[in-house]
C-alpha cells in the first residue's frame, strides 16, 4: 500500500482536483492522509464532500508549516511506501502504477521520482528538470546532480517508509527546498529509480511558496551549511559559496552570510569571488578587513601556530609586511618565529625590522631560497598578482593567508 500525504492550507479552490487525481489512479492500493495546517477557508467542507473511506483528514489547530504537516503524515502512514501530493497539483493517471512497477522490478530501489510540468499563472509552462538533464544525470549520476541543484520535486517522489525512520524526516527550519534537503540525505544511503517522463502537473499559484517572498537565499544558505561535507565531497561547495556571496553582496547581507557560514567558509566565499562575480576592489577590501579582524582575535592564534608546526627553523618566507604580515608575526609563538627566514616586500632595498630581513622580490637570488619549504602570502589585497609573480621565479610551495586558516 502507498500512503499519499497531502499537506494543505487554505486551498479549498484547488484541493478537490488534487485529491481526485489520486483517486483516479490506475493503481488503487493506497490511502490518502490530508494534513490541514490550520486552514481558515472551506477546505474542511470540500474534503468531507468527497466520499471515500481511504481518505483520512487531520485538522491542525494552528499553522505548523508544510514540513511539519508532512512529518505528521509520515508518522500516521500505514503503507510501506510514502508518496507526496501538493493540494494545488495534479497527478497523471498512471503515476503510481509506473512508479510502483519500478519497486516491483528492483527491490534494491528505495526512492522513485519523475520529471514534472510546472504551470505558471501567465499560461507558460516549464519542464522540471528540463531536457538538458539526461537520464544518466538524473539516475546514474544523480548524487553529483543533486550536489549542484534541486532536481526532484516532492510530489513526484515515492519513498520507502523506512528511509524516514532511518535517516530523518523533513527539516522544520526549511520553508523552501525541503525536497532538496531530504534527497541529499537519502541519496547517500539508498538507490534511486527515475522515470523519464512527466507524471505530475505542478501549478505555481500567486500565493504559493515557489512564488513567495520567502528568501531563496536563506534556505539555500541553510542547506549548504547543513550539507557542507556532502557538497565538498562532490566538488560543488565552491560553486554554492561563490553564488551565495554574490547574492549577499548585492542584497547587503554579508553579516548574515558570515554568521551562518562561520569564519572559514565565509572567507572562502570571499576568496572565490575576488576576480569573478563581484567588483574586484570591493572584494579585496572585504577580504582585507576580514583577515585583519580574524588575526586580531586571540583565540585564532592557535590555528596559525598549528599550521607552522610541521616546518623546521628558517624554512618559511612571508610575502607582505603590511598590517596583516605584522599581525601574523605577532600571533606566533617564540618557537614558530624562528621558522621565518626572511620577509619579502615591495621595498627596493634590504633592511631589517623586528629582527627579520626584508627584501624585495627583485633583489632575491637562488641562494635566498635555499632550505625554504613554504612562502606564505600575507599581502591579501594583492594575493593573485603576487602568486603569479612568485610562480615565475620560484618553485617552492606558495600558500595564502586564507589557506593557513583553512588548514
Amino acid at each position: 500500500m502507498v500512503s499519499v500525504i497531502i499537506p494543505t492550507y487554505n486551498r479549498a479552490d484547488t484541493i478537490k482536483r488534487s485529491i481526485e487525481s489520486v483517486l483516479s489512479q490506475s493503481y488503487q492500493d493506497f490511502e490518502i492522509i490530508i494534513i490541514d495546517d490550520g486552514s481558515t477557508d472551506d477546505t474542511y467542507r470540500v474534503v468531507k464532500e468527497i466520499r471515500d473511506t481511504r481518505i483520512c483528514y487531520i485538522k491542525g489547530d494552528k499553522r505548523m508549516g508544510a514540513n511539519a504537516a508532512r512529518n505528521i503524515g509520515v508518522q500516521r502512514a500505514k503503507g510501506e511506501f510514502i508518496a507526496f501530493q501538493d493540494s494545488d497539483d495534479i497527478w497523471r493517471k498512471d503515476k503510481l502504477e509506473k512508479q510502483m512497477e519500478v519497486f516491483a522490478e528492483k527491490d534494491d530501489v528505495s526512492v522513485v521520482y519523475s520529471r514534472y510540468q510546472r504551470h505558471y499563472v501567465n499560461g507558460e509552462t516549464a519542464l522540471v528538470p528540463n531536457k538538458s538533464y539526461s537520464k544518466e544525470a538524473l539516475q546514474e549520476k544523480l548524487m553529483f546532480t543533486l550536489a549542484k541543484l534541486n532536481v526532484i520535486g516532492t510530489p513526484t517522489m515515492i519513498v520507502r517508509k523506512k528511509c524516514f525512520s532511518e535517516h530523518g524526516k523533513f527539516d522544520l527550519e526549511l520553508q523552501r527546498f525541503q525536497d532538496w534537503d531530504v534527497n541529499i540525505k537519502f541519496i547517500q544511503h539508498y538507490k534511486y529509480g527515475f522515470i523519464d517522463e512527466v507524471l505530475v502537473d505542478a501549478y505555481v499559484l500567486s500565493d504559493g511558496i515557489t512564488n513567495s517572498v520567502i528568501s531563496e537565499f536563506d534556505n539555500v544558505l541553510f542547506i549548504v551549511k547543513k550539507h557542507q561535507i556532502f557538497f565538498e565531497a562532490q566538488s560543488t561547495l565552491d560553486m554554492h559559496l561563490e553564488r551565495l556571496y554574490s547574492i549577499a553582496l548585492r542584497e547587503k547581507r554579508l553579516v548574515d552570510l558570515q554568521k551562518i557560514l562561520g569564519e572559514k567558509l565565509f572567507f572562502r566565499s570571499i576568496y572565490l569571488n575576488s576576480d569573478k562575480t563581484v567588483k574586484r576592489q570591493e572584494s579585496i577590501r572585504i577580504n582585507y578587513l576580514f583577515i585583519k579582524e580574524w588575526m586580531n582575535k586571540e583565540k585564532n592564534s592557535y590555528i596559525v601556530n598549528h599550521f607552522l608546526f610541521k616546518y623546521p627553523d628558517n624554512s618559511i618566507v612571508l610575502y607582505g609586511w603590511g598590517d596583516i604580515g605584522k599581525l601574523f608575526i605577532n600571533v606566533l609563538t617564540d618557537e614558530n618565529k624562528k621558522k621565518i627566514k626572511f620577509i619579502i616586500d615591495q621595498k627596493s632595498y634590504v633592511h631589517t625590522s623586528e629582527g627579520y630581513r626584508i627584501v624585495s622580490l627583485e633583489m632575491m637570488d637562488g641562494k635566498e631560497l635555499e632550505g625554504i619549504e613554504c612562502i606564505i602570502i600575507t599581502a591579501v589585497a594583492h594575493e593573485e598578482e603576487i602568486r603569479w609573480n612568485l610562480e615565475k621565479n620560484v618553485s617552492v610551495p606558495i600558500v595564502s593567508a586564507y589557506e593557513v586558516i583553512e588548514d
